[in-house]
C-alpha cells in the first residue's frame, strides 16, 4: 500500500515518509514544537536526527528529490483529516504522568488512564470532571458501559475495578495476576442488569462476571490458550441475538455468544506474526455483527449471520456443540499492510452518495498471490490463514470467497465504512518472530521511533485513500503499544461540531482529538495554494448555509451585511474575494476582476458597504479600467456618492456616448446632479455643433459627426425629463423627430413652449404619417395631430403666430385654418380671403361649400381668384352673390351647358326676367326645351314653354316630355282629391266628438267637492244650493262664481213632475233660455280657469268674458 503525501498546515502534520513534515502556524504538531519537546526530556533533537539519518548512509540529494516529489504531490492533494490538540487540564496532567489507556462515551466524555493508576474523566475540550485513583500501577484497559455512567478498568497491578459516575456504587476484584482487558456488559448501567463484565490477563483466563443473590459469580470462558489481550462485548438489542463477546488471545481471536453459551468461530493468527506482547490486537465492532480485528500487519473483517434451519441440522449431526449455535461466523475481508502495523481501527464513513450493497451469494475471487483463507462457519474452532507465510503480500490481498458488491444509491441506508487506522512503523526484524539474540549488538540496540501515521483504507479495494503522519511528542520513545485510537460517537456528516462523529488519538504525551474537515478548512486549504476562484464558492455556499442556520435561530430583523457564525473575517466573502480582486488586477483580468464587486462588496444600505464600492470603483478608475467596473456600479442599496455617479457619466461622455444615454436612461435621476452633466454635456454639443473634430478611440467604431449630435441631443432631453424640465426638452425631441412629442406637450401642457416650434412640430407629424403610410398602415381617415394639438389650444398658441410660422408652408398653412374653419367659421374670420386662395389651390371640390358658408371674403378677390383657375361653378356662384344673374347664367349655359343647373339657379333667385332670358336661349336648344319641360314646375307654366316651341323643331323626346307633364298634372289632381277626402272625413269626426261632449251628461258623486271652496256639491255649508257646470269640465258651486249670487233658481223637478212648473220648466228652450240669463251675469266665467290664466299671465283684461273660451254650460238644480 502506498503512502499519499497529504499534509496539513493549519495542523501542523508531516507529510508521509520518514519524518518529514510541514510548518503549523497553531505549533500543533510540528517540528519545532517536537524538536523542543526532546530536547527538555533529553530525547533526540531534530538536527541529531538528521545527523543520524546522514551516517546510517542516506544521501542527502536523494532525500531532497523525494522531499521535493512529496511536497509536491501534498499541494495536489487536498486533506482529509484536520488534527488538534485536546488542551484544558490535559498538559497539566501528562506533564508528571502518561497516559495508557483511553476511552469515549456515547455521552462524548472522554476517560483516561495513566501508568500512574489514576483516571481522569475529561470533556473532549480537555475540562476535567472528576478524577480517582483505582489502582497502584499502571491502567492497561478502560471501558465505558453504553450509557456512559460506569467506567471499568483493569491494571497490571492485578485489579479490575468498575465504579460509577454519578452514584456511589462500585465493584473491585483483584485477580492475583496483571490484568489486560475488560469489558462490561453494553447495558450495565440498566436496573435489569446482572452487573456483567468480562475481564482476562496474563494469567490466560477469560472470566465472566455476572451478579447475582450472593455476589458475583464466576464464569470461565476460555483459558490455557495464552494471555487474553482484548476482549470486547457488543450489545444485540437491535438485531435481537442477545450480544457478542469477541478476545484475542495468542492463538487467535474467538467469538463467544452468552446467551447459547457457545464459541461461534476462532480467527486464528497468521503463521510467523510478530511477537503478540509486542504489538497487541486490536478488536473493534462495527455494529452488532461486523467485527474489526486488526493485528500487527493484518487487517480482518468478521460478518455473523444468522444460521439457516438446514445448515444448523447438518452441523448438529456432525457436532452437537455447533447445533447449539444458531449463528455463523464468515470473514469476508483480509488485508496486509506494507511495513507497518495496526495501533487502532474505527470504522470511517464514505460519502453518503455511494453505498456499497452486498450481495448475498459470494463471488470466488482466485489469487495467485495468497493462499485462500478457511473460514468455518459450524461453530467449531476454526482457522483463517492468511497465506503470508510463504511471501509478503502488499495491500490489498485478494481473497475467495468474498460477497458481490456493487455501488449504488440508497436512501436512508446507512453509509459503509472505511477504516480508518493508527498505524505505526517498527523496525523490520520486529515483524517476524526471529530471535532478537541471533541478531549482533548493534542491531538489538533500541532505535528511535518513527511518527505514527493515520491512514483511511478502503474496505472494498484495500485502497489508502489518505495517510497523514502524525508529530505527537516524544514519539522516539513510543512503542506500538503505547498508542490508541478511540471513536467517538456522533452524527455522521452533521453540521454540529457539538454532536459530528470524530477520534482521539492517545500517546504518552498527547491527546489529539481528528475530525472530518469541514467547509471552512477547505476554504483555508484553497487559499492557502491561492486557488482563490474555488475559495471564494466555497465560502459563498458555507457563509448561505449559516445565514440558514442563522434564521432558524432567530425571531426576525432584517441583516445588511453578512456575518459569518464563526466570526473570522479572514474566512468572509468579503476578505477572500478582495484577495481575489487584488490578484486579477495583477494578472491584468480586469473584467473578471469587476465582475466578483457584486459578490465582494456587498449589498445593504450600510456606510460600510457604500464605502467598500467606492473604494473598488476609484482603484479601477486609477487603473484606467473604470469601463470594466462600470456595468456592476449599484444605483440603491448601496447608494454611492454623487461624485462616483457623475464620474461614470463624464468617461462616458468621453469614450462612449450610445453608453452615456444608456445609463441616463436607466439610472434614477436623485444618485447624480443633473445640473452639473447637463453643463458637461450642452458644453460638448456646442462643440460639435461648431465644428470641432470628432474624437477618436482605438478599437471603436467612431461616429459621425451627426450621430455624435444625436446622441448628445438626446441625452440633454432625457435629462431635461428626468430633471422635471420638460419645456427645455421640447426643442431637442422635436429636432429628434421622438413620436411622444406631442404626449409630452400635453401631459405637461408645454403649449406656450411650442409657440415658436410650430413649423418644426407640423413637419414633424407629417413625416410621422409619411412613415406610416410606407409601412402600410391604414392612414386615410388619420388626421395630423399637430393640427389638432394647435386647433384644439389656440388659447395658448394664438392663430395670428401659427399663421406666420406657417407662411413659408402653404399647404401646412391650408390643414390648419380648414381645421379651423371645422371647429368653428367665425375664428378665421380675418383670414377668409388666404382661405379662399388656400381651397382654390388644396381643395377645390371644397371651395364652393367654403363660399356659400363663409360671409367674410370679398367677392371681387374670390371671383378673381376663381377666374384665375377657371373655376366655373365657383365664379357662377360668385356672380350670383353679386347680383349679376344675367352673366352667371350665361356662364351655366355657355360653359357648362347645364340645363339642371341653370334651372335651378333660376329658381334660386326667383326672377322673372331670368326666366324669361333662359326661355329665350332655349327657343333654339331642343336640349334645354327637353329639360326644361321634364323639370317645370310652378315657376312657370308648360303651356308658356309650349308656346314658344317653334314650328318644324325637331326636338328629341318631345313626346315623352309631353306624356311627362300630363302624368304629373293628373297626379297631382289624384292628390289633391285624395287630401280634399281625407281632410271632410277628419272634420266630420271632430264635429261629432264635440257635439257629443257638449250635449252629454256629467256624473258626480256624493262626495264630489267645490275645487273653489273645497265644500261638498251637495250639501253647501252655506250660501245657495246652486250648482254650475262649466264647459272646461269644471263644476262649482254658484255662490263661488263671481256674480252668482243672485242667478235665477230653476223650477224644483218634484213641482215641474205635478204640472207646477209651468212653460218655462218643459223642454230644451226652457233649459237655454235660462242659460242666457244666467251667461251675462257670470263676469269672469269659470272661476277655476281664471284662476289659473291669472296666475300665468297676470295682464289679463278682467272684463267678464274677455280671453275666456269657456261658458257656462248650465246649472244643476237644488239638492236635496
Amino acid at each position: 500500500m502506498t503512502s499519499a503525501a497529504v499534509p496539513l498546515p493549519d495542523e501542523g502534520l508531516a507529510e508521509a515518509g520518514q519524518g518529514r513534515f510541514t510548518e503549523s502556524p497553531t505549533g500543533l504538531l510540528n517540528n519545532e514544537d517536537v524538536s523542543d519537546g526532546e530536547d527538555e526530556e533529553g530525547g533526540v533533537s531534530a538536527e541529531e536526527e538528521e545527523d543520524g539519518q546522514r551516517d546510517d548512509g542516506q544521501e542527502p540529494d536523494e532525500e531532497s528529490e523525494d522531499d521535493s516529489e512529496d511536497d509536491e504531490d501534498s499541494d495536489d492533494d487536498e486533506p482529509v483529516l484536520k488534527y488538534s490538540r485536546i488542551e484544558g487540564s490535559v498538559p497539566e496532567v501528562l506533564k508528571k504522568d502518561s497516559a495508557s489507556a483511553v476511552a469515549v462515551s456515547g455521552n462524548r466524555l472522554l476517560a483516561l488512564g495513566t501508568h500512574a493508576g489514576i483516571v481522569h474523566v475529561l470533556d473532549l475540550s480537555g475540562k476535567r470532571i472528576k478524577s480517582y485513583k483505582p489502582h497502584l500501577a499502571s491502567i492497561v484497559d478502560i471501558e465505558f458501559d453504553e450509557t456512559g455512567e460506569f467506567i471499568a478498568t483493569a491494571s497490571i497491578d492485578g485489579q479490575v475495578y468498575v465504579r460509577s459516575l454519578a452514584t456511589n456504587e462500585f465493584y473491585t476484584f483483584n485477580l492475583k495476576r496483571p490484568m489486560r482487558t475488560i469489558a462490561l456488559e453494553p447495558h450495565f448501567a440498566s436496573k435489569r442488569s446482572t452487573r456483567a463484565f468480562v475481564a482476562g490477563g496474563l494469567a490466560g483466563n477469560l472470566i465472566l462476571y455476572d451478579k447475582g443473590w450472593l455476589g458475583h459469580r464466576e464464569t470461565v470462558i476460555s483459558s490455557g490458550e495464552g494471555p487474553i489481550w482484548q476482549v470486547r462485548w457488543v450489545d444485540g438489542k437491535t438485531t435481537g441475538s442477545g450480544g457478542f463477546i469477541a478476545w484475542a488471545n495468542d492463538l487467535g481471536v474467538k467469538i463467544y455468544h452468552p446467551d447459547s453459551r457457545t464459541i461461534l468461530t476462532f480467527i486464528d493468527r497468521p503463521p510467523n506474526s510478530p511477537r503478540a506482547e509486542l504489538f497487541k490486537p486490536t478488536l473493534h465492532w462495527q455494529d452488532e455483527s461486523t467485527l474489526l480485528v486488526a493485528w500487527a500487519d493484518y487487517l480482518k473483517v468478521a460478518r455473523i449471520r444468522t444460521r439457516s434451519a438446514a445448515s444448523s441440522a447438518g452441523a448438529a449431526n456432525g457436532n452437537a456443540a455447533a447445533a447449539l449455535a444458531p449463528y455463523a461466523v464468515e470473514v469476508t475481508a483480509v488485508f496486509q499492510m506494507d511495513a507497518c502495523v495496526v495501533a487502532g481501527i474505527v470504522p470511517h464513513p464514505m460519502p453518503p452518495e455511494l453505498t456499497v450493497v452486498e450481495d448475498e451469494e459470494p463471488v470466488d475471487t482466485k489469487s495467485t498471490h495468497s493462499k485462500a483463507p478457511s473460514t468455518r462457519t459450524d461453530g467449531t474452532a476454526a482457522t483463517a490463514d492468511s497465506g503470508a507465510s510463504s511471501s509478503k503480500q502488499k495491500l490489498p490481498i485478494p481473497q475467495p470467497h468474498l460477497p458481490r458488491r456493487k455501488s449504488v444509491h440508497i436512501p436512508n441506508a446507512p453509509p459503509l465504512t472505511t477504516f480508518l487506522l493508527l498505524t505505526y512503523i517498527p523496525p523490520p526484524s520486529l515483524l517476524t518472530a526471529s530471535n532478537e539474540s541471533d541478531e549482533p549488538p548493534e542491531a538489538q540496540k533500541r532505535r528511535a521511533a518513527e511518527r505514527p501515521e493515520l491512514r483511511i483504507v478502503s474496505r472494498t479495494t484495500g485502497e489508502e485513500l489518505a495517510n497523514d503522519v502524525l508529530g505527537v511528542r516524544d514519539f522516539e520513545k513510543w512503542g506500538c503499544n503505547e498508542y490508541s485510537l478511540a471513536l467517538v460517537p456522533g452524527e455522521v456528516g452533521g453540521d454540529d461540531k457539538e454532536k459530528e462523529r470524530c477520534y482521539v488519538v492517545m500517546s504518552p504525551r498527547d491527546l489529539v482529538i481528528v475530525r472530518k474537515r469541514d467547509r471552512r478548512d477547505r476554504v483555508k486549504w484553497l487559499v492557502e495554494r491561492g486557488k482563490w476562484e474555488e475559495a471564494l464558492k466555497e465560502v459563498e455556499e458555507l457563509e448561505r448555509t449559516e445565514d440558514l442556520i442563522c434564521n432558524h435561530t432567530k425571531s426576525g430583523g432584517e441583516v445588511d451585511e453578512k456575518a459569518p457564525l464563526n466570526n473570522d473575517d479572514d474566512l468572509s466573502v468579503q476578505a477572500i474575494g478582495q484577495k481575489y480582486i487584488h490578484h486579477l488586477l495583477s494578472e491584468h483580468d480586469y473584467a473578471k476582476a469587476a465582475s466578483l464587486l457584486p459578490k465582494v462588496c456587498g449589498r445593504g444600505k450600510t456606510k460600510a458597504i457604500a464605502q467598500r464600492w467606492e473604494e473598488w470603483i476609484w482603484e479601477f478608475a486609477g487603473r484606467g479600467h473604470l469601463h470594466a467596473a462600470i456595468p456592476y456600479v449599484p444605483t440603491d442599496a448601496p447608494r454611492l456618492d454623487h461624485v462616483v455617479y457623475e464620474m461614470v457619466l463624464g468617461h462616458f461622455l468621453g469614450q462612449d456616448l450610445d453608453m452615456l444615454l444608456q445609463t441616463i436612461k436607466t439610472w434614477p435621476r436623485e444618485i447624480y446632479d443633473v445640473a452639473a452633466v447637463v453643463v458637461a454635456v450642452k458644453a460638448k454639443l456646442d462643440k460639435l455643433e461648431a465644428g470641432s473634430p470628432v474624437e477618436k478611440h482605438e478599437g471603436k467604431k467612431v461616429p459621425t459627426r451627426q450621430e455624435e449630435v444625436v446622441l448628445l441631443m438626446e441625452c440633454l432631453a432625457e435629462l431635461y425629463t428626468a430633471n422635471r424640465q420638460p419645456g427645455k426638452a421640447l426643442p431637442y425631441y422635436l429636432r429628434l423627430r421622438r413620436p411622444n412629442v406631442f404626449e409630452l406637450i400635453r401631459d405637461n401642457n408645454l403649449f406656450t413652449d411650442v409657440q415658436d416650434q410650430v413649423l418644426l412640430l407640423v413637419e414633424f407629424d407629417h413625416e410621422l404619417m409619411e412613415k406610416r403610410k410606407k409601412e402600410k398602415k391604414d392612414e386615410s381617415k388619420r388626421k395630423s395631430e399637430a393640427i389638432e394639438l394647435l386647433v384644439d389650444n389656440i388659447h395658448s398658441i394664438p392663430i395670428n403666430r401659427v399663421v406666420q410660422q406657417l407662411q413659408k408652408r402653404p399647404d401646412y398653412l391650408f390643414l390648419y385654418l380648414d381645421a379651423l374653419v371645422e371647429q368653428d367659421p367665425h375664428l378665421v374670420a380675418g383670414f377668409a380671403d388666404l382661405q379662399v386662395k388656400m381651397y382654390a389651390e388644396f381643395a377645390t371640390d371644397r371651395l364652393i361649400d367654403f363660399l356659400r358658408t363663409s360671409n367674410y371674403y370679398n367677392l371681387e378677390q374670390a371671383y378673381k381668384v376663381c377666374k384665375d383657375r377657371d373655376l366655373v361653378p365657383e365664379m357662377v356662384f360668385l356672380l350670383g352673390r353679386m347680383g349679376n344673374n344675367k352673366q352667371a347664367l350665361t356662364l351655366i349655359i355657355e360653359r357648362l351647358g347645364d340645363v339642371h343647373r341653370a334651372i335651378d339657379f333660376a329658381k334660386q333667385q326667383n326672377d322673372d326676367d331670368l326666366w324669361e332670358d333662359l326661355l329665350r336661349y332655349s327657343e333654339t336648344r331642343p336640349t334645354f326645351i327637353r329639360g326644361l319641360l321634364e323639370n317645370v314646375g310652378v315657376e312657370i307654366s308648360p303651356v308658356r314653354l309650349i308656346r314658344r316651341i317653334k314650328n318644324g323643331l325637331e326636338i328629341p323626346g318631345l313626346k315623352e316630355a309631353l306624356i311627362k307633364i300630363l302624368q304629373d298634372f293628373q297626379l297631382q289632381i289624384e292628390l289633391l282629391e285624395g287630401c280634399k277626402t281625407v281632410l271632410e272625413g277628419d272634420c266630420g269626426e271632430l264635429v261629432d266628438g264635440l257635439h257629443k261632449k257638449q250635449s252629454g251628461g256629467f256624473w258626480l258623486s256624493a262626495g264630489s267637492k267645490c275645487p273653489v271652496c273645497s265644500e261638498s256639491l251637495q250639501h253647501p255649508a252655506t250660501g245657495s244650493s246652486l250648482t254650475l257646470l262649466f264647459l272646461c269640465r269644471h263644476v262649482v258651486h254658484a255662490s263661488c262664481a263671481a256674480g252668482g249670487n243672485h242667478l235665477p233658481l230653476p223650477t224644483d223637478p218634484i213641482l215641474r213632475g205635478i204640472g207646477y212648473g209651468g212653460d218655462s220648466a218643459r223642454g230644451i228652450s226652457a233649459t237655454v233660455a235660462l242659460e242666457s240669463l244666467i251667461r251675462p251675469r257670470l263676469r269672469q266665467g269659470c272661476p277655476v280657469c281664471h284662476a289659473k290664466d291669472a296666475r300665468v299671465n297676470a295682464a289679463l283684461d278682467n272684463e267678464p268674458g274677455n280671453g275666456n273660451p269657456l261658458r257656462p254650460l248650465g246649472f244643476m238644480g237644488r239638492t236635496r
